[in-house]
């Protein structure tokens, strides 16, 4: 989180990846715990459309042991809007093991001091 703020500075800032964690995981509490800082786009989004799941290795892993630990994390500055993660496994063809995080934000407005 020290290094976001050395880049972002005060400017909203979005962080994305796969961070092999799950929401119940230190890490995830320690990134969406700092007031202020950033959300889970996912858990904060005003639609939720898709699967609960990010993570299935190929469709090896049995769908209800299927974890989500891939996010977009945003600053509390951005309306989160909708999120979705596709279903990859109904297309028949897997590109990866884990299924994509997409999101749709509205950007705060920026101000210019002068």
């Amino acid at each position: 989180m020290q290094r976001l703020d050395t880049i972002a500075g005060e400017a909203p800032a979005i962080l994305t990846g796969d961070f092999n964690v799950n929401a119940e995981s230190e890490a995830y509490k320690r990134a969406t715990s700092m007031p202020g800082v950033l959300v889970d786009s996912y858990a904060v989004a005003d639609e939720k459309t898709g699967v609960a799941y990010t993570y299935h290795d190929f469709d090896r892993i049995p769908e209800g042991e299927r974890q989500k630990i891939d996010y977009i994390f945003v600053s509390p500055a951005f309306d989160v809007q909708r999120t979705e993660i596709p279903d990859e496994s109904t297309s028949g063809t897997l590109m990866s093991d884990h299924n994509p995080v997409i999101t749709t934000l509205a950007c705060p407005a920026q101000t210019t001091t002068e």
